[in-house]
């Protein structure tokens, strides 16, 4: 199967680049907030200023899953082409222009939200993400309240019984910590290795084999880190 790999042209410069102009625009903007004393505020403050640019901060966590489920993206190990993200793109954006039409520019969002997801999940530049990728980062941007969040992205990687292993649960947090690493605007504040947290968070829900979706929302996400980058979407 052939991918499409995503690219924009400078008529300014008469160059190619990976990069929409507008998105450059987003990340050198992102560098006004480097004199953020405190690393975890300063990622806080630099993921909301993408996800208000993204439009990001007007979908709904649920109106965002109904999506997912009209575009039949249930097999979250599945492999989307560049023209599968822009359906459901366009899907959710031109929902989100019926609602907000001043604030909302559809072929802008469109192509800014797909650069960033290649970006961060695509590094290689295949033209492909998985679906649980995409879902991690739209969601994660998404507003709602945390405790839906975290209970949705937890299903996303349980098994049957409601409960996550090791493997699982590390690939939730793999996943979702690509947003803040993206780039390495973040570096200062996140971790490159997860096994460690991960042990942990294991350990302290008493649990070797797998941990269910109660321990994980009160025992270890909550108090673990990933709370401080995703404060910034309380509302």
């Amino acid at each position: 199967m052939l991918y499409l790999v995503v690219w924009f042209f400078s008529h300014q410069t008469q160059t190619t680049c990976w990069d929409h102009p507008k998105m450059t625009e987003l990340y050198q903007s992102l560098g006004d907030l480097n004199n953020v004393r405190f690393s975890a505020y300063r990622t806080a403050m630099k993921i909301r200023r993408l996800q208000k640019a993204l439009c990001l901060d007007l979908l709904d966590l649920h109106v965002a899953q109904n999506t997912f489920e009209q575009h039949k993206l249930t097999n979250n190990q599945q492999l989307l082409s560049v023209s599968d993200v822009i359906n459901c793109l366009t899907s959710i954006y031109d929902g989100l222009e019926q609602e907000h039409k001043d604030l909302v520019n559809v072929p802008l969002c469109v192509d800014m939200s797909l650069n960033w997801l290649l970006n961060v999940y695509d590094t290689g530049r295949s033209g492909k993400i998985r679906v649980l990728s995409m879902k991690i980062g739209l969601l994660s941007l998404s507003k709602g309240h945390l405790e839906e969040k975290y209970k949705y992205l937890f299903s996303q990687v349980a098994s049957s019984g409601d409960t996550c292993d090791q493997r699982q649960l590390g690939l939730l947090l793999h996943e979702a910590i690509q947003i803040p690493r993206h780039r390495k605007a973040f570096s200062n504040c996140v971790s490159p290795r997860t096994p460690a947290p991960l042990l942990k968070i294991m350990q302290k829900a008493k649990l070797r084999v797998a941990l269910a979706s109660f321990h994980f929302l009160n025992d270890t996400v909550m108090p673990f880190n990933m709370r401080k980058y995703h404060s910034y979407s309380r509302h």
